[in-house]
């Protein structure tokens, strides 16, 4: 799959209310997206589909949405003559309700919803046939009877609405509120980055970060980077030892430091000649394989794809330690440096926090518990490859290697990455200088003396000013089979994890605080003029008028424009028409 991170980038007043996810909706276009970044007064916005422009100085109104989790029960004597019984609260859907006769379950085949008396605020019983055998007769005999009858002494109903964790859940059907959390002008709208970057007319270095996630399964990495717990991951284990490999290409530049890698988000990617021939689609809209090959230059690749235990757990001896800002199991104690266990040379050889792997633990004659049964040629493992420009990276991908330095002068292997005016740093020092001269092929001149720790060997990396994370363009594949390897380079074969790039599937998306229905039209059913019984509807319900974007009542017919939220459908008494999925975790 291919996708830009966002769209636009609108500019506004003041961004002190808005927040990373809100809905946003502009009060004269009419156009909505999601924000998935914010910075200073700059909200970065994803568009729901490329017909939405915001325009200058329009009002910006941003919605979040919380979803409403009620759980609620009723119990009742019965006394074997009512079969019809009112609901602890009104359910969305008939999933939602539960029941229970001595805390035995029952089906919902057995009861009608909504009830003929009560509607929607109750259950009918079905009438049920008792067989009995009389004793003086070897024929059955049916008797039909009112449900629940009289032996049982309990009768429990609950209904649960919004938990996710539920097997009742249903997105679509779960009570959301949804309130106005800011409001603005809009004083500029640009394009995202990529594209400003994309259009220009001379273009920067392209760099490709790969990453290699696996087991594929646990592919994507929660807030902080790590899998989630599934099934196929019951005790929270980080990815496995190495993991995710981390690659980087660069097109547009040349270069010749040994083990030359870019720095991204405090992420490591080793730059090795790698052949990506991109995606060929086909007029049908069919997305053919293709083919990833990787350069082996230090042979650690070939030992990967070898190795059949890289999933599992130590069961002997891990413990839990914080992996990026999140506990997780199966980790190395010697590794960890505040554990009684800490090793230096051992955290030293393998990394701080590094969890257990197959040859660490045998190595110690503890248990190993294997998730995978075999994970060799790494099939169904997930490529991630994310295009950035150049300068949209927190570092300028080229730079020198420090060999010598007095003061606030510096000797490089090269000079030719650096020019007057940029902002540089050590790789292991934050702290920063400004170059205020050049000198010949080797030399620089710093406005300052550069702050320890500083020294020989250490990479000295350009800030970029224009640093922007989110504006890169993302394709996401898997492993289908591992095509060939040898000392110099290891090839595998790709599918797209979406298999038609000019379909949208499905048809309708999941956006979870936006109705994408045409106001009034086929799919809302809103009457024009705000009365009447709205079609469709079971059982029916009456409209509530006309209301403004910014849901005031109005009787003007030109002023009645739909915000598109949650709380606009429930002031139209609409809900059952409203387009949206609340309960959904995912982003627009």
């Amino acid at each position: 799959m291919s996708s830009r991170a966002y769209d636009f980038i609108l500019q506004v007043t003041n961004s002190n209310a808005f927040y990373v996810g809100n809905s946003v909706i502009g009060s004269t276009s009419l156009s909505f997206g999601e924000i998935v970044g914010i910075d200073g007064a700059n909200l970065k916005v994803k568009v729901a589909n490329a017909r939405h422009y915001f325009v200058h100085n329009e009002s910006l109104v941003a919605y979040s949405t919380v979803n409403s989790v009620v759980n609620t029960s009723v119990s009742y004597s019965v006394t074997g003559n009512d079969s019809v019984f009112a609901l602890p609260s009104t359910p969305n859907h008939k999933a939602e309700i539960q029941v229970y006769v001595d805390n035995v379950y029952v089906d919902s085949s057995k009861y009608v919803w909504p009830s003929t008396t009560l509607n929607e605020g109750g259950i009918d019983f079905k009438d049920v046939d008792i067989i009995t055998f009389p004793a003086a007769n070897d024929r059955a005999i049916a008797n039909t009877v009112t449900f629940p009858t009289q032996d049982i002494s309990l009768l429990e109903i609950k209904v649960r609405t919004g938990d996710k964790d539920d097997l009742s859940f249903i997105g679509a059907d779960t009570s959301a509120s949804q309130i106005q959390a800011a409001s603005s002008t809009i004083n500029n709208v640009f394009p995202s980055n990529y594209l400003v970057h994309r259009n220009a007319f001379e273009e920067e270095p392209v760099v490709r970060l790969y990453s290699i996630y696996y087991p594929g399964e646990w592919y994507p990495p929660d807030e902080n980077g790590n899998p989630k717990n599934s099934l196929s991951n019951p005790i929270g284990t980080p990815w496995p030892y190495k993991f995710p490999l981390r690659y980087a290409e660069i097109i547009g530049e040349d270069f010749s430091i040994e083990d030359y890698s870019i720095t991204h988000q405090s992420n490591n990617y080793v730059a090795f000649p790698i052949n990506y021939p991109g995606i060929s689609i086909s007029s049908d809209g069919s997305v053919g394989e293709l083919d990833l090959e990787i350069s082996a230059i230090d042979l650690f690749l070939p030992t990967i794809v070898e190795d059949p235990n890289l999933v599992g757990y130590n069961n002997t001896s891990a413990i839990s330690a914080s992996v990026n800002g999140s506990f997780r199991g199966n980790i190395d104690p010697r590794t960890v440096p505040s554990s009684s266990e800490y090793d230096s040379a051992v955290a030293e050889t393998r990394g701080e926090t590094q969890p257990y792997d197959y040859l660490t633990t045998t190595a110690l004659g503890e248990e190993w518990v294997s998730l995978k049964p075999d994970s060799r040629d790494l099939l169904g493992a997930v490529v991630e490859v994310r295009s950035f420009y150049a300068s949209s990276l927190e570092f300028w991908p080229e730079y020198s290697i420090i060999q010598y330095y007095n003061g606030n002068f510096l000797k490089l292997e090269s000079t030719a990455p650096y020019r007057v005016g940029d902002t540089v740093n050590s790789n292991v020092n934050s702290s920063t200088a400004t170059i205020v001269a050049v000198h010949g092929n080797n030399f620089i001149e710093l406005n300052q003396a550069p702050i320890l720790p500083f020294n020989v060997g250490h990479k000295l990396l350009i800030h970029n000013e224009r640093y922007d994370p989110d504006a890169y363009v993302e394709r996401v594949f898997t492993i289908n089979k591992l095509n060939s390897y040898n000392d110099s380079s290891v090839s595998f074969n790709l599918g797209n994890r979406t298999t038609n790039l000019l379909k949208e599937v499905p048809r309708r998306k999941f956006y979870r605080n936006t109705c994408p229905w045409l106001y009034k039209g086929p799919e809302c059913k809103y009457p024009a003029l705000g009365v009447g019984v709205i079609e469709g509807s079971v059982p029916p319900k009456t409209a509530n008028g006309m209301f403004t974007v910014n849901n005031a009542s109005t009787s003007d017919g030109n002023a009645d424009k739909c915000s598109k939220s949650v709380a606009a459908c429930r002031l139209r008494n609409n809900l059952v028409n409203w387009g949206g999925f609340p309960g959904v975790r995912n982003r627009l």
